[in-house]
């Protein structure tokens, strides 16, 4: 069968149409899957912002409460309090100026005399020797002084140098033997003196020389 050219250029005319109507469908409904797709993962980076914004909020919140783990062992242990021996160091003086109690250029100021445990007069040794013509004075006033209580180690003569007076001799800067001899010679009532030399070679101790004027004690 033979067509005319003006049937075939409209018959073709129709088919272009047609074509061209499926190609635009088929890209209409090739386009909405991919925006649907895209307007998901829009709205889930939008969500996941949000979450991010709400956590960081919520986190920096100042009224949370933070209960600390009873077994944790970061607990504080006490601090253990200042020791009382820390001596506290003394405060630092001002230059030139010089420690309390000092006296000027430098010297220390003097320490009162330590005094020994005094020692009982009777115990301190006694000497009596006779300068006088009375046979057996010495022996007679050392018995006598015995019975109250002193020391009297030896009795003898003392015939090289006459003195005026009965006398209680010590050896001079001997305190135990000064007391003993002042106390000696306020019980007999005579004079107590350093030993001069004249008694310089007497027996260590108190030595009490006798002469004619001693009372009897």
């Amino acid at each position: 069968m033979n067509y005319s050219p003006h049937e075939s250029t409209e018959h073709d005319s129709v088919l272009d149409e047609r074509a061209a109507a499926h190609a635009a469908g088929s890209s209409r409904g090739s386009e909405a899957p991919i925006r649907g797709l895209a307007m998901i993962l829009i709205s889930v980076a939008v969500l996941l912002a949000l979450w991010g914004v709400f956590t960081l909020i919520d986190s920096d919140d100042p009224n949370d409460t933070v209960v600390a783990d009873p077994g944790s062992s970061s607990s504080a242990a006490p601090s253990p309090a200042p020791s009382s021996s820390a001596e506290q160091a003394p405060p630092a003086r001002p230059e030139g100026e010089k420690p309390a109690g000092d006296k000027p250029g430098g010297e220390k100021p003097a320490r009162p005399a330590e005094q020994g445990t005094a020692v009982d007069p009777k115990t301190v040794p006694v000497t009596t020797l006779n300068n006088s013509t009375i046979t057996g004075l010495a022996d007679s006033v050392a018995t006598k002084l015995r019975d109250t209580g002193w020391n009297v180690r030896e009795v003898g003569n003392f015939a090289d140098t006459p003195l005026p007076e009965t006398t209680v001799f010590f050896t001079p800067g001997n305190a135990d033997e000064e007391r003993a001899a002042r106390a000696l010679a306020e019980q007999l009532g005579v004079q107590a003196q350093p030993r001069s030399e004249a008694v310089a070679t007497a027996p260590q101790g108190v030595v009490l020389i006798l002469t004619k004027d001693l009372r009897t004690p």
